[in-house]
Parts: C-alpha cells; structure tokens; sequence
C-alpha cells in the first residue's frame, strides 16, 4: 500500500479483481510533483511543517503527494482501498477526516467520513462505485461500479482536427485515479434536491496518436451502471480548510502492462534465444571423437583439417556426425581414404610410411581400395 512520509498511519491502494495491485515507483525523470506548490496543500498541525524542513534540509521538496503506477487489466472491476490507523494523528479543531476520489479526472461529489469511527480502532474502507442523483430522494439513483475498458488507437490519422481537439481534452486526464484526505469540521445536513452528477460513460472508441501527444494510455475507466434504491447520502461534509486544500494526495496511474514496459516502468522482455544446432548424439560404448582422431595418420588428419578450412570459408555448417557409431569392441580400425595415384601404387609415400593397400579395378572401371589393415 501507499503511504506518505510525514503523514503516519494512512494507506491507500488500489484493488484489481479483489487483489491488491502491485504498485512501481515513478521512472526518475518524472517530474510531475515539480509543478505542485507547498501551498496547493492544507498545511495541518506540526507533521507538515517538520516532514517540509527534513526536506529541505536535504535540499528536496516536500509534498504530502505520493505517485504510483499500477498495471491495469481491460475488462477487470477495481476499487479503492483506504485505511486511518490509529496511529494517525490528525488536527486538533478536526472532528475527523473525509477522503474523496477522482477517476480520470472526474471529481466524485460523494466522499467518505470516519465519523462515529474511534480514533483507537483503523478505518478500512473500500470505494467500489460511485453514485449519481438528487439528495434526498432515490429516485433515479444510479450506481457505478468502476471497471478497466481497452481504448483503440488510431495509429492512420483519419480524425480530423475538430476530433483530434475533442479526443484532446477527454484523455488529457485518462490514466490517474486520485485519492485525497481532508481534514473535517463537521457534518451538516445537505439542500434536498442537490445534483450529484453520474461520470462520463460514453464510449471512448478510437483515439489518434495526435490527441495522445507520446502517451502510452491504451485503456481507460468504465462503469457497469444500474440503479440505486438507496438514493444520495443527504449529509454535506463541512471542510476544516477555507481554501479546502487536501492535506495528503494518492495518485495512481495506470497503464497496461505493455504501456508500463513503454514507459521504462518495466524491463522489456527478453528475447527467447534461438534454439542452438543440435549437437551430434553418440550411442553408448562408441568413441570419442578425440579418439577418432588420434587413430588417424598424419596425412588423414592434414585433409580433414584441409576440407573444414574450406567448409569454414563457403559458409557451410553442415554437421557430420554419423547417425550411428559401431561400438569399440566391434570396431575394425578404418582409415580415410588416400589419394588415388597412392592407392594404385601401393608404395609408401615420401615421408617413409610402411602403410600399404590393396586395390583392384571394378567393371565399371573405378578403384576399389581396402582401407582395413588385416594382413
């Protein structure tokens, strides 16, 4: 969960299909905070003005504001999560604290209060919906569950201007859920017949790339409306604050998974390595192919290092392992075949080798040579 240094004992988080969302720190060259002033903020009590001097003194700025991503899933309800824990101190003309949310920029009328809630037990509250309608009356009451829906992105450029400026404002505040703490002087009693409005639930259907400006948003709030039988809360929350300045912010941004790995949130997924050529197999019992080549003559060794050379050189990878090996025991000692004007001769060659095969001419006229060295 959320929490806010200077601010003990409040938690926020949110919820995606009843689990809790693993939250990521904002990339470091955020700087979304820099535009806040300390005076955008209600200034309560001592916590504020010790946790602004801890911060200054190490040369940093102080907000009661904390940013976090979260990876959203199209098609997946979610839900706010609070908590006032006992430890919380909160300020001293407060009758309590009332928390308020906003979805994509739009302000909910309808908060939450801990009135009635001791100080000594925790608050825990979950906001699942908002609501819409009159104070007073459940008639045409409406409940809004919160859901994440995909956006498309039209990447062809086929808005025209108009539509590109209309898209512009509706996703300048898609991706941020707010979550902000007041503090409370009191309740009063609200007018009857007061308009709590219902959140805009019109499709959002394709954007173009030009009404994003480079953001990677490609999904969006949507509700499962239906009605309310209990109509709109009939109580106003009075704020302690004239300028009614929250005194801790949550802000939660989410993205898509591939919109969190766009936004260097998370690492980009690594490449699945080729599978390598298979390497050749031999059966149990046979040799090495150390010991192959230990058995061969100077010469054999010569042209087998002689014809990988021009292998090597014409780009060929063929592999020549045999598809099968005789094993050991069972072996004849087989050597490579020598040059044809050495095989006819049956001579040794200049080197002074002993080394000498049999030949007869086929039928066909071709050398069939003996390569076994039975005598």
């Amino acid at each position: 969960m959320a929490i806010i240094d200077g601010v003990p004992g409040l938690e926020a988080t949110i919820e995606v299909d009843g689990v809790e969302a693993r939250e990521y720190n904002p990339p470091f060259h955020d700087t979304s905070l820099a535009n806040t002033s300390k005076n955008d903020y209600h200034k309560w009590d001592k916590a504020f003005k010790r946790a602004s001097e801890a911060a200054k003194s190490q040369k940093t700025l102080y907000r009661p504001h904390v940013v976090k991503y979260i990876e959203a899933k199209p098609g997946a309800p979610f839900n706010f999560r609070f908590k006032r824990r006992s430890e919380f101190i909160r300020e001293k003309q407060a009758s309590g604290i009332f928390i308020q949310v906003y979805v994509d920029g739009f302000q909910s009328r309808a908060c939450r209060n801990d009135d009635g809630v001791p100080r000594a037990v925790t608050w825990d509250v979950a906001i699942p919906y908002l609501i819409s309608g009159r104070t007073g009356s459940n008639a045409g009451a409406q409940t809004h569950w919160l859901r994440f829906k995909n956006i498309q992105t039209d990447e062809a450029g086929n808005a025209s201007p108009e539509e590109i400026d209309s898209q512009r404002q509706r996703v300048r505040e898609m991706g941020v859920l707010r979550l902000e703490c007041y503090h409370m002087r009191h309740l009063d009693v609200s007018d009857p017949g007061v308009q709590v409005d219902a959140p805009d639930d019109t499709e959002v259907g394709t954007v173009s790339e030009e009404a994003l400006k480079g953001k990677t948003i490609d999904c969006a709030v949507g509700f499962d409306t239906e009605p309310d039988t209990n109509g709109v809360p009939f109580t106003r929350v009075m704020d302690l604050d004239e300028d009614k300045r929250p005194f801790a912010v949550f802000e939660f941004r989410y993205r898509s998974r591939e919109g969190l790995i766009q936004e260097g949130i998370l690492p980009r997924r690594p490449r699945t390595p080729r599978p390598r050529e298979e390497s050749p197999v031999l059966l149990e019992g046979s040799p090495a192919p150390a010991d192959i080549v230990r058995e061969m003559s100077e010469e054999e060794v010569r042209r087998l290092a002689q014809q990988l050379l021009e292998e090597r050189g014409s780009g060929s990878r063929a592999s020549r392992a045999p598809s099968a090996v005789t094993p050991r025991s069972q072996r004849r000692r087989v050597r490579r075949e020598r040059s044809e004007s050495r095989s006819r001769s049956g001579n040794s060659d200049a080197s002074g080798s002993a080394e000498r095969y049999k030949a007869r001419r086929l039928s066909n006229g071709r050398v069939q040579i003996d390569l076994t060295d039975d005598e």
